[in-house]
């Protein structure tokens, strides 16, 4: 004979909708309690902004190669040519090609089909 515990039946189905009614509370007022801030919009100021607090710092960072990586683009001074190069991720069977228009850097994503048509296309500004 097998002997039941004594959470059988109406009992125990009482106890399960309290363990559970407290862990779903529970878990909605720790998710309330993680809420992220707001993202903030965060644009590229230029070292000028720095120069004023921290002039000798920023002299020193100016003889670095990681000072000449990240500048407004310029086409005017940019050593990059952008003469059609096509970027291929087989992975994805996405394609990136960079191109300027005016004074913007700009890249653009795609997709072809099978026959060369293209099925996807996202343009955005690069700066």
């Amino acid at each position: 004979m097998i002997k039941l515990s004594s959470y059988s039946g109406w009992k125990g189905y009482r106890y399960f909708l309290l363990v559970a009614g407290v862990w779903l509370v529970g878990c909605r007022a720790a998710a309330e309690d993680q809420d992220a801030p707001s993202p903030v919009e965060a644009t590229y100021v230029g070292d000028e902004a720095c120069t004023s607090c921290h002039a000798e710092i920023v002299e020193t960072y100016r003889l670095t190669n990681k000072a000449k990586a990240i500048t407004r683009f310029d086409p005017a001074t940019a050593p990059e040519r952008f003469d059609e190069a096509v970027v291929h991720n087989t992975a994805f069977r996405l394609s990136y090609e960079a191109f300027v228009r005016g004074d913007t850097l700009y890249q653009r994503e795609f997709r072809e089909d099978a026959e060369g048509q293209v099925i996807h296309e996202r343009i955005h500004r690069a700066d």
